[in-house]
C-alpha cells in the first residue's frame, strides 16, 4: 500500500499537493488568531486553512477580517472537536489533510518537511515531535516530546501510551475518502483522536519528522490531563473498539492491555453511578476518578514499557 501511494505521486509528478489545514474552534479567540497566523506563514504554500466553528460563543470576526481571503470558514452547532474536523474533512480538497489545534502553534517549515518525509516515503500519516508550552510564550518550552521511536506499526501502542498530539498529525486524504467511516468519533467529548489513531494505526504504518515542528499549549484546566476524563474516554474506547473481538484487530490485543481497558470501564461506570445520583461534588468525583485511575494506568504503562524493551532486544 505504501508503495503504491509512492508511486501515484511520482507517476503524477505532484511536486506540490495541496494540503488542507482543519482547524476546530470552540473558545480562546486570541489563541486562534496565532494559531492561524502560523498556518498561513508556511514557507509551503499550496495549502487551503479550513475553520470551523463548533458553536462557539466568542466573536471570530477579528480573526476573520485579518485573515480575509485566507481562510474557509464553516460554522456549525456545537458538537466538539470531532465533528468539527469531521466538517473539515468533508469540505476538504487536499491530497494531504493536517489538523492544528486552535490554541496551538506550527513552525514556519512544519507542512514542509513533513509533506517531504510523505512523499518520498509513501506514507499514509505521520506526526511530528513537539514541545509543551503554558501561557503565551511558545517558545518557553516545558517539555520535549520525541517522537522518533513512536513509527511503524503504532497499533498496540497507541492502545497503551504513544505520544501523538493531534496537531502534529498529517494524512493522506485519499485513504479518508475511500473510507468513509473513518473519522472522529462524535459521540466521544473526549479522547476521540485517541479512538482515530488507533483505526488508523490497525491499517496503516505511522511515519514520524523527529524534529520538533510543533508547539501544544498545556491550558489551565486542560481537560485530557483530568482523571475523570480519562477514564471516560478509555471506557468508550472499550466500547467502540476493543470489546468487539470480531474486529480483525482483536487478536493483535494482549490480554494485559484488555484488561487495563476493561478496568476503566468499569471504574467509570462506578463513577457515573454516584455522579448520578448527585452525591459527588466535582472535587470529589475528580480525586476518586484518580484513585481508580491509578491501576489501569499503571499496568498500560508498563505493559508498554515492557514492549518497547523487547523491541529493542530484537533489533539488531
Amino acid at each position: 500500500m505504501l508503495g503504491l501511494f509512492k508511486g501515484f505521486d511520482q507517476i503524477h509528478g505532484r511536486l506540490t499537493p495541496k494540503v488542507s489545514v482543519i482547524i476546530p474552534f470552540y473558545a480562546g479567540a486570541g489563541w486562534l488568531e496565532e494559531a492561524v497566523g502560523s498556518a498561513v506563514r508556511q514557507t509551503y504554500e499550496n495549502t487551503e486553512i479550513i475553520l470551523v466553528n463548533d458553536g462557539s460563543p466568542e466573536d471570530v470576526g477579528g480573526v476573520l477580517g485579518r485573515f480575509a481571503g485566507k481562510i474557509r470558514y464553516f460554522h456549525k452547532d456545537n458538537g466538539g472537536p470531532g465533528s468539527a474536523r469531521n466538517l473539515g474533512i468533508e469540505n476538504s480538497a487536499g491530497e494531504f489533510i493536517a489538523f492544528l489545534d486552535s490554541d496551538d502553534v506550527w513552525e514556519e517549515r512544519k507542512i514542509e518537511k513533513q509533506l517531504g518525509l510523505m512523499t518520498a516515503t509513501g506514507a499514509a500519516w505521520s506526526h511530528t515531535g513537539y514541545t509543551l508550552f503554558r501561557g503565551g510564550n511558545p517558545r518557553r518550552a516545558e517539555k520535549t516530546v520525541d517522537v522518533s521511536a513512536c513509527r511503524g506499526d503504532v497499533f498496540l501502542r497507541c492502545l497503551r501510551s504513544a505520544p501523538i498530539a493531534t496537531p502534529c498529525v498529517m494524512i493522506r486524504a485519499e485513504i479518508l475518502r475511500e473510507s468513509p467511516n473513518l473519522r472522529f468519533s462524535e459521540k466521544m467529548r473526549y479522547g476521540q483522536d485517541s479512538l482515530f489513531w488507533i483505526n488508523l494505526a490497525a491499517r496503516y504504518p505511522l511515519a514520524a519528522v523527529p524534529e520538533v515542528l510543533t508547539r501544544v499549549r498545556i491550558r489551565g484546566g486542560n481537560a485530557a490531563r483530568r482523571a475523570r476524563v480519562q477514564l471516560q474516554a478509555k471506557a468508550q474506547i472499550w466500547e467502540e473498539f476493543i470489546r468487539d473481538r470480531a474486529r480483525p484487530e482483536a487478536e493483535r490485543i494482549d490480554g494485559a492491555t484488555r484488561l487495563g481497558y476493561r478496568m476503566c470501564h468499569r471504574a467509570d461506570a462506578a463513577v457515573k453511578r454516584l455522579e448520578q445520583r448527585g452525591r459527588l461534588p466535582k472535587r470529589a468525583v475528580e480525586i476518586l476518578s484518580r484513585g481508580l485511575y491509578a491501576a489501569p494506568y499503571v499496568l498500560l504503562k508498563l505493559r508498554e514499557v515492557l514492549s518497547a524493551r523487547a523491541d529493542r532486544r530484537r533489533t539488531p
